[in-house]
This record gives C-alpha cells, sequence and structure tokens, in this order.
C-alpha cells in the first residue's frame, strides 16, 4: 500500500506532490468540490483504492 498527497487539477487530472517520484497523472475521477485542494490517495499495486482528505486518515 502506498500513500500520496495529491493536488486535483481537474476531474481526471492529479497531480502527486511528493518530491520524491515523478508526477503521475491518474484517472481517477474527483469530486468537483474537492477541485483546486490537496487531498489524500492510497494506491494498492497502482490501483487506486481509495481518494480522500488527509484529515480522515490523520
Amino acid at each position: 500500500m502506498k500513500y500520496y498527497f495529491i493536488h486535483t487539477i481537474s476531474r481526471y487530472n492529479l497531480r502527486v506532490l511528493d518530491y520524491k517520484m515523478p508526477i503521475y497523472h491518474l484517472s481517477k475521477e474527483v469530486d468537483t468540490r474537492e477541485l483546486g485542494k490537496t487531498i489524500f490517495l492510497a494506491l494498492d499495486n497502482s490501483r487506486i483504492i481509495d481518494i480522500n482528505t488527509p484529515e480522515d486518515y490523520f
């Protein structure tokens, strides 16, 4: 399981904020209320299993 903080650029364009890895654009539709926010992403073998706000995890 890998966890990333991402910034929602558009509904299908999510930018990973972790400086140690390249920027990936992930095809996961995001609720329009989350656009422009930094949110939390959980990946399991490159498959998105959860996407939410960091407050739900920390």
